[in-house]
């Protein structure tokens, strides 16, 4: 006997207003029985201007002895403007039915009512596109060829792509998904940006990109989207907003760019000094010769108006010159031969390297940087940590910029951290061997070409908050700056971008609004109070605790429902009914409140069991992973008890979080629970599959997303709490 199913595949590209996601429906087959397998799903996405041309290949493999029949039902929005769609299914095209909103809610209603399975409660409101799939061979399978184009809006050159994955890839995960991007613009490509995806990117030019994403087993809980921004202008800047009407606040996400392109006179000459550390610890796996390839691939790609020196630091300091030299091939042979005569031996004395570095930078109006690597402590000179950075502050009065790589985990964390965060720079910490040196070369390629330094925005008569990075960096050619904050009022406005260029003062004035009300973007608060979480966790971590700072994370951990190795005990609380640490909030805060932080700094043995330890391996990994969330430009995972090691998250806190979009949802007594609801406050209830369940859905389709999560939730919506009750 045939086994006869629902599948439903919601594979369209999706317009800018579009909130869908696909899914995979089995009747009678429980979500992710492993006799049905996505083997693979190969994206490809060439956009020309504003027109898109997607296809998409699917092999959809039967493991079970029966052969199946599927329908595959495509979301249309009705705001969308499709042609040339076609269909094959294992080379030869199905005829399918387009059918309108009307027709096609009530067939979604059906299936909702039939299933009792609200995920298809996104799609009500919208058309479909709908075709029959027979058969799936029992023990074979099935290839789905689908193509079609779109024209995506513009938004004053902004453009925004989605492809929908999200529904149905967390119940049968894609053994292989690839998504690959080309994107051509007759204007020049300034912003280029997925906060779904970690893209690679190649640019080609001021008018070619293209990015691709791969993964295996893929489970990822986040519908694919991009943003690229055109512009004529030498440096873009593009806006995205996010207001709900209740909210007081609105978010936002800014991103410059100067192009890919340009004039090699716009190019900012500069001075820098490589510091390296050359003690004997740097022999161990090759580090040090990793480190000259490494130093080398950075010389060679100097610009001929820089100047630079090599500076090499063990129990004594070492100079390539007494000064600054200027970037020409004579200089820079000479400095490669100089590099390759380095061999690893003494002690590490970063102060007194320090101390020579900074002393040669002088007064000429230019940007300055110190590319910093070490593998070990200080163990001669000045070797406490405080006295070490206070030495660097006084003596940086050309407000060099300091960028860190520490390699290997024997380093302290605490000493690089600060020291970057004094200065304007960032550390990145590394393994050693061939990492070391793709990753220093790797960054020198994105700071080799300055062209705005000494950065700053003024959002004229708009209020705007917390935003971060706190510190703005300097804009390199082909970069981009992503920034995240708050605003209060709403309305027009002329965002002000100025830097130093050759000394003097450069402004460029940007029109644009901030919308009373704007949910298009949903993605933004969440990514906010991502980069909010890690700038505050830091700040312990760093300069110690107090009880504000410890109450703000607890409160954005449960209304974001972000989850890292040092917060995942906060929100235990809201999920399982119980404290997971002590008994009363003081004692949290007193006693144990950061006890999974590896180091927090200003603590001693006598306080709190820790000893004033910033080096080794979990010291390393907490300033990668905070740092991580700090500089955050994608959606964080979803919290999972594989995501974090040592048992930090336990798996009845990672199963009972679920985050849609803007909100948050937590498993409490049977029910799921919007973050923002307070218990015991009124709600109406609605049984769920009830006419005044559909209702409420024609009447609020936006509802449909947060509803598709379960069968009993608390949702507040415009407004008002809703209690959808499956009893």
């Amino acid at each position: 006997m045939i086994r006869r199913f629902l599948l439903i595949s919601l594979l369209l590209l999706l317009s800018i207003t579009s909130a869908m996601s696909q899914e995979y429906i089995l009747e009678r087959v429980p979500a992710g029985d492993k006799s049905f397998v996505i083997d693979y799903e190969r994206v490809d996405i060439k956009i020309k201007d504003q027109a898109a041309r997607v296809t998409i290949e699917e092999r959809l493999k039967n493991n079970s002895s029966s052969d199946m029949e599927a329908t595959l039902i495509f979301p249309m929005p009705s705001d969308a403007s499709i042609s040339n769609f076609s269909m094959l299914i294992n080379g030869k095209k199905v005829e399918g039915k387009i059918m309108d909103k009307d027709e096609a809610a009530s067939i979604y209603e059906s299936i909702v009512r039939q299933l009792k399975d609200p995920g298809l409660l996104e799609n009500i409101g919208t058309g479909m596109f709908r075709a029959r799939i027979y058969p799936i061979p029992a023990r074979g399978e099935t290839n789905i060829s689908i193509c079609y184009s779109q024209v995506l809006p513009s938004d004053l050159g902004l453009c925004k792509f989605k492809l929908p994955l999200a529904k149905r890839t967390s119940e049968w995960p894609v053994n292989e998904l690839t998504i690959g991007v080309e994107l051509s613009s007759s204007i020049p490509v300034k912003s280029f940006y997925s906060p779904t995806h970690n893209m690679s990117i190649k640019k080609d030019g001021d008018k070619t990109v293209k990015a691709g994403f791969e993964d295996t087993h893929y489970k990822g809980d986040k519908d694919f989207i991009l943003y690229y921004g055109v512009s004529e202008d030498s440096f873009g800047l593009n806006l995205l907003t996010y207001r709900d009407r209740g909210d007081d606040q609105g978010f936002f996400l800014l991103i410059a760019s100067p192009g890919q392109e340009l004039d090699k006179t716009k190019v900012l000459p500069k001075d820098i000094i490589f510091v390296l550390d050359t003690s004997g610890s740097m022999y161990d796996e090759d580090k040090i010769l990793y480190a000259q390839k490494a130093l080398k691939f950075c010389l060679s790609n100097l610009n001929s108006k820089d100047r630079f020196n090599v500076v090499t630091f063990n129990s004594v300091t070492d100079l390539y010159s007494s000064k600054l030299m200027d970037g020409t091939e004579e200089h820079i042979k000479k400095a490669k031969e100089f590099v390759d005569t380095l061999k690893p031996l003494g002690g590490t004395n970063i102060d007194e390297a320090f101390h020579v570095s900074l002393k040669q930078f002088s007064g000429e109006k230019r940007p300055k940087y110190i590319v910093f690597l070490t593998d070990g402590l200080p163990t001669q000179g000045e070797t406490d940590t405080n006295a070490i950075l206070k030495n660097i502050s006084a003596e940086n009065k050309e407000k060099v910029r300091i960028f860190s790589f520490g390699v290997g985990t024997d380093v302290n964390t605490l000493l690089l951290d600060l020291m970057a965060e004094q200065n304007q720079g960032y550390t990145s910490y590394l393994k050693a061997g061939e990492e070391m040196e793709v990753e220093v070369s790797s960054f020198f390629t994105k700071i080799s070409h300055p062209v705005l330094s000494d950065l700053s925005l003024d959002f004229g008569k708009i209020k705007v908050k917390d935003i971060y990075p706190k510190d703005l960096p300097d804009l390199f050619r082909g970069s981009q700056l992503i920034l995240a904050g708050r605003y209060t009022e709403a309305g027009h406005t002329a965002i002000t971008m100025s830097g130093k260029v050759n000394g003097e003062t450069k402004k460029y004035v940007y029109e644009k609004t901030f919308p009373e009300k704007n949910t298009d973007n949903s993605f933004i608060p969440c990514l906010w109070a991502t980069r909010k979480i890690g700038y505050l966790l830091n700040e312990i971590r760093l300069h110690g605790e107090n009880r504000e700072t410890v109450e703000e994370i607890k409160a954005l951990s449960v209304k974001y429902g972000i989850v890292t190795p040092y917060t995942s005990f906060l929100i235990q609380e809201e999920v399982t009914g119980r404290r997971p640490l002590s008994q009363s909030p003081e004692d949290d805060y007193d006693n144990k409140l950061y006890s999974n932080m590896p180091y927090v700094h200003g603590r001693d043995e006598g306080k709190s069991g820790y000893a004033d330890n910033s080096s080794g391996e979990v010291n390393v990994q907490a300033s990668k992973v905070l740092n991580e969330y700090e500089k955050a430009e994608t959606l964080q995972p979803a919290p999972s008890s594989e995501a974090y090691r040592g048992g930090a998250l336990t798996k009845d806190v990672a199963d009972a979080i679920k985050t849609v979009e803007d909100k948050t949802f937590y498993f409490k007594s049977g029910i799921w629970t919007d973050s923002l609801y307070k218990d015991g406050k009124d709600k109406i209830e609605v049984k769920f599959l009830s006419d005044k369940y559909f209702e409420l859905l024609k009447t609020y389709p936006k509802l449909g997303k947060y509803l598709s999560i379960g069968n009993n939730v608390i949702v507040l919506f415009e407004g008002k709490a809703y209690y959808i009750s499956e009893k």
